[in-house]
């Protein structure tokens, strides 16, 4: 039988006496696949009847048994029976055989085409189901990778609320040092002069780390207050814990 639209070669394993028979055998269902509007292919020694991208593996191959008789080697040598045997094979380790019998291959060819499209239905199926499934991981990632964006935007949202608290804290802070040093007798051993020059200082400094202000300064920028915050917790004057519990 020749195929002239297909490279390859059918999958028959038999005997030289059967394998005219398998050949007809195989030729009459191609011909029904094909008139049913399937295609078949034969690409590297495999055949394949073709549903939509699925494909539906076949072969015939000749029933053997174990003789009695020994190879060279001390091993049973395995005999032809005559018998045909089709195979549609599943996966690995499942295959569906259609094996001669009383009734011979050639009278089973309707219910071997049967088999072939509900095998091929089966996998359309499963293909189906596993791309409903992917869209279901792909849109539960999407949700998920949302989520997560929207939790570090509302995170990095309140870091800087908490940061800016914090920092209007410490200015408060700073102010209530400065008036205590004013009332102080000693004034930390400062001249008039000195504590003047020393009080406008920190005042233009409060007004540069307080958050409400955010006065510029001629030589401090934003990343002298945030590596100041840094500090003050690497250098363990407040626990990271301490600090939500003064505003909790």
């Amino acid at each position: 039988v020749n195929y002239p639209d297909r490279k390859g070669t059918l999958n028959i394993t038999a005997s030289e006496n059967n394998t005219s028979r398998a050949l007809r055998i195989l030729d009459t269902i191609i011909k029904v696949l094909r008139k049913r509007g399937h295609d078949v292919q034969a690409p590297h020694w495999d055949t394949y009847a073709v549903f939509d991208k699925e494909h539906v593996k076949f072969r015939i191959r000749e029933k053997h048994v174990v003789s009695d008789k020994k190879d060279n080697h001390g091993g049973r040598i395995l005999e032809n029976t005559g018998e045909l045997v089709f195979v549609v094979d599943r996966g690995p380790y499942d295959r569906k055989e259609i094996i001669d019998g009383l009734e011979k291959l050639e009278n089973k060819i309707s219910t071997i085409v049967a088999i072939i499209e509900i095998e091929g239905e089966r996998l359309i199926e499963r293909s189906i189901q596993w791309e409903i499934q992917r869209k279901k991981q792909e849109e539960q990632q999407r949700i998920e990778r949302e989520f997560k964006e929207l939790q570090d935007k509302e995170f990095n949202a309140f870091k800087e609320l908490f940061i800016r608290a914090e920092r209007l804290h410490q200015a408060n802070i700073i102010r209530t040092y400065i008036q205590t040093v004013e009332e102080s007798i000693s004034r930390s051993g400062m001249t008039e002069e000195e504590f003047k020059k020393w009080k406008e200082w920190a005042h233009k400094k409060v007004r540069w780390y307080d958050p409400l202000i955010n006065s510029p300064d001629p030589l401090l920028t934003d990343h002298h207050r945030n590596k100041l915050f840094k500090d003050l917790i690497s250098e363990g004057h407040r626990s990271p814990n301490d600090y939500f519990n003064l505003y909790g």
